[in-house]
């Protein structure tokens, strides 16, 4: 990629949200997450905050995730948990992330930092009031550090699971 990557301040018109200001108006954010954070993203841009969301080399895989729309083919679950944020696909080498980064208030991350062989320190070097948020599974170091968990392992290892059902029924 050439050259750091700059984006000019979002309009009323690029946000499908009301014009009304949020309370995280004025933050900015870089989404570089997966399905184990998008929501997050989601949220922290429907309460105003700036929002980029960088989309991995090739396209995001979370567009592939059905149900899809009769007319078009989208994905809805991405048109959905997407929402509210600007996105770039395709540049998620390390000069882009480094870039926006550098005028980012947060990152969210599930190990794409480390993927474009950057570090959290790295980063944070050059803007130290930058809050990176590190979403993983089960932690960044262990035996399942490499697993990932969708909402049914999570609520299986959590308990939460053993609450529903029938009591008649293993």
């Amino acid at each position: 990629m050439q050259g750091a990557i700059r984006l000019a301040p979002m309009t009323t018109n690029d946000s499908p949200l009301p014009a009304t200001p949020g309370p995280l108006t004025g933050a900015r954010v870089l989404d570089l997450s997966d399905e184990r954070g998008i929501y997050g993203g989601k949220l922290l841009a429907d309460f105003g905050a700036e929002t980029v969301r960088l989309e991995p080399a090739g396209g995001d895989p979370l567009r592939g995730k059905g149900p899809f729309a009769a007319d078009s083919g989208a994905s809805l679950w991405h048109a959905f948990f997407a929402s509210s944020r600007r996105l770039i696909d395709g540049a998620s080498d390390a000069e882009a992330i480094t870039s926006l980064a550098a005028e980012a208030d947060i990152v969210l991350d599930c190990g794409r930092i480390a993927a474009a062989g950057l570090s959290h320190e790295a980063l944070l070097a050059r803007r130290p009031s930058l809050v990176i948020v590190d979403v993983s599974s089960f932690g960044p170091d262990g035996p399942w550090a490499d697993f990932q968990a969708p909402g049914l392992v999570a609520e299986a290892l959590g308990g939460v699971a053993a609450t529903s059902g029938d009591v008649e029924t293993p």
